[in-house]
């Protein structure tokens, strides 16, 4: 089996900005495991929020040892080999299950809903990200969105009240709340959640500071929507 990777920045067409950072570039690898003529490919994009970087990303993928592996079928092995290198690096480890996963249904020729028996026309919709900005830009992303059905929208700052009027004075669609723990209190939180409800949202994420799962439960408790 061989391993390659390689990185890039992939340059966003909008800066995407969150409650705690904004960025320009995302960083990503692209990994490449080859046997038997076919290659299969896995991707890894490292957060700083889970302790991952280019840095980090790079030095694990050096200690891996595929050497001792016949080929991509013996995937428990190899991902079992992958886990105990080291806690953490999960961007990483998941780049190499990805590519073992997608070597396998390349070799079968049959893509891995197939495999794994499951029924495609099942498949959950996932959502696309809408990045707080000023309501001109929002306006602009929205529309971007067209063929996306579900939007995540991302909050967590002084306007988000605004944030959300822009984006309904558009579109009736299914929208998901990310605060990205931009809420620093329960009570606060109570207030922005008891009036998204009033707006047609789906749920909420990370309303608080991941540390404070007391505030979680009692903010669970006296809300309507997950």
């Amino acid at each position: 089996m061989k391993f390659s990777y390689n990185f890039y920045e992939l340059r966003l067409i909008h800066t995407f900005t969150i409650a705690r950072s904004s960025r320009d570039v995302e960083p990503c690898f692209i990994v490449e495991l080859e046997h038997d003529g076919i290659v299969g490919y896995g991707e890894s994009s490292p957060s700083e929020r889970y302790g991952e970087n280019v840095q980090t990303v790079e030095e694990f993928f050096s200690k891996i040892d595929f050497s001792r592996f016949d080929d991509p079928f013996s995937l428990e092995d190899i991902v079992d080999h992958v886990n105990k290198i080291d806690k953490g690096n999960t961007s990483a480890k998941a780049a190499i299950d990805i590519a073992l996963h997608d070597w396998i249904g390349r070799r079968l020729s049959i893509p891995l809903w197939k495999l794994w028996g499951l029924n495609e026309k099942k498949t959950p919709f996932t959502s696309f990200t809408i990045g707080i900005d000023v309501p001109s830009v929002i306006e602009q992303k929205v529309k971007e969105a067209e063929p996306y059905p579900i939007l995540k929208v991302k909050v967590g700052v002084p306007n988000d009240e605004e944030i959300i009027k822009t984006i309904r004075k558009i579109t009736d669609k299914t929208i998901r709340v990310d605060a990205n723990e931009g809420w620093k209190s329960k009570e606060q939180a109570l207030d922005k959640i008891l009036w998204l409800e009033e707006q047609g949202v789906e749920f909420v994420e990370q309303p608080m500071p991941a540390s404070d799962l007391e505030g979680m439960a009692w903010l669970k408790e006296h809300v309507h929507i997950p």
